[in-house]
């Protein structure tokens, strides 16, 4: 019932958090894209921060750095860090 009466409110709260906080959304994207594929295991934020900058922000696959990046786990099925 909250739900239906604040639909606007909590919309524009909801669309000003996502701003605020883009890597967090990513994490939560690469999150439900591992789930999705049936990927095992999981990774903290504080895991992804710590990847990222031992690899200076660069993709391994691909060699490029951030923005550009995203988790593609469908090769090893696995969504971890080793």
């Amino acid at each position: 019932m909250y739900r239906q009466l604040n639909a606007e409110h909590l919309s524009a709260s909801n669309r000003e958090w996502r701003q605020a906080h883009p890597e967090r959304v990513r994490i939560f994207a690469m999150t439900r894209y591992a789930r999705r594929k049936g990927a095992e295991g999981s990774v903290t934020t504080q895991q992804w921060e710590e990847l990222k900058l031992a690899y200076e922000y660069t993709c391994l696959c691909c060699r490029k750095q951030e923005p550009e990046i995203f988790s593609d786990c469908s090769e090893s099925g696995k969504n971890e860090i080793k």
